[in-house]
């Protein structure tokens, strides 16, 4: 795996892309048209034309389960049977030093990929910490924010915001505190964020199954237990949350 640490800058290109890019050079060293791909692919089942080796080639097609699986076996056929293109040469041709998009919130170098498709998807643990996701992400501003509050650098408490999620936004609107409130309790009592800890419990619901509507009202009914949790929290960092289910004293000569 990759020694480099995640970091958030934006990535040159995505993993669709990136492979698009390479089948497309690789077709043209080998001098064959997109319709001689297509009628490869239609010969296993797959209904492409050469609008669909268009797409995959700039990076905007997502390739199915069964395209996937039978991709390989394509351009084997259609460049140079006497060539296997697998998956892991198909990625050891990728030529960048740049990070690039899984999804659209998470990242990875080169080496990472190619390990993680000869590990059949699977990724390791120990290897976690290769991969620029949100929780590496928060985890890495939390540690960067520690620091800072221990050499002085910035007050204790202060939060960037762009560690802000729109629910530590809904929650501070609940609660009568800033966004920056509700992040930093958070992280002091579960050590991920507000977000993540909901998800994090609800996964043990198997909520999944659940209707789309079912679904929402779960959410809902576990963030108001989280923010039950978070008031004490509050208070111990002496950021007074509104009182529940005490409505505020109008104002002197204020209309009731």
């Amino acid at each position: 795996m990759s020694d480099k640490k995640p970091h958030s800058s934006k990535p040159s290109q995505s993993f669709r892309q990136a492979l698009g890019s390479q089948i497309r050079n690789l077709r043209k060293q080998h001098g064959v048209r997109q319709e001689h791909v297509a009628l490869i692919a239609r010969r296993w089942g797959l209904p492409w034309t050469s609008n669909t080796v268009v797409q995959l080639e700039t990076g905007r097609r997502h390739l199915t389960v069964e395209e996937w699986l039978l991709l390989p076996t394509v351009l084997t056929q259609a460049l140079n049977p006497n060539q296997s293109y697998t998956w892991d040469n198909l990625i050891s041709l990728l030529a960048t030093n740049a990070q690039i998009a899984l999804t659209t919130e998470t990242r990875a170098y080169l080496p990472d990929i190619e390990q993680l498709i000869r590990n059949l998807g699977v990724i390791n643990p120990a290897d976690e910490d290769a991969f620029d996701t949100p929780q590496n992400r928060h985890m890495q501003a939390w540690s960067e924010i520690e620091t800072q509050q221990r050499t002085g650098n910035i007050r204790k408490g202060a939060v960037p915001p762009d560690v802000v999620t729109t629910v530590d936004i809904k929650a501070s609107r609940t609660l009568n505190v800033l966004p920056t409130a509700i992040v930093q309790a958070a992280h002091r009592l579960w050590k991920r964020s507000l977000m993540e800890e909901r998800d994090f419990r609800l996964i043990a619901t198997g909520y999944e199954m659940a209707t789309p509507r079912k679904m929402q009202a779960l959410r809902g009914a576990m963030t108001r237990e989280l923010l039950t949790e978070l008031r004490p929290q509050l208070r111990r960092m002496r950021l007074r949350p509104k009182p529940a289910g005490r409505p505020g004293r109008p104002k002197k000569g204020g209309k009731s």
